[in-house]
């Protein structure tokens, strides 16, 4: 797969912004984050998304543990999607604190 997308989700919305994007992009791969946790891989797609909810104003755990334990090969496009159904916080700035501790 060319893309692929990673995502949270309790309630749904997570996955149909999912599913939404990855007719946009195309030869996309959606998986779900607790699964690609439980066997780590290097990840060598053109675009690397991950998706997912807004939690009490920020990050989920569980969205920081993957992005901790997450390996890419390449030099791959990195997005994010945070859904709310308020405000969205400083959500970005949280994650990218996240994938700076990767460098």
């Amino acid at each position: 797969m060319l893309n692929i997308i990673f995502y949270f989700s309790g309630s749904g919305n997570s996955l149909k912004i999912s599913k939404d994007v990855a007719s946009q992009l195309g030869d996309c791969e959606i998986v779900h984050i607790a699964k690609a946790m439980k066997v780590p891989k290097v990840y060598s797609n053109s675009t690397i998304g991950i998706i997912f909810p807004v939690h009490f104003w920020g990050v989920p755990p569980i969205v920081k543990r993957f992005v901790a334990q997450l390996k890419t090969a390449g030099s791959p496009y990195i997005y994010a999607v945070a859904n709310a159904g308020g405000t969205g916080a400083a959500v970005m700035k949280q994650l990218q604190k996240e994938m700076d501790k990767k460098t």
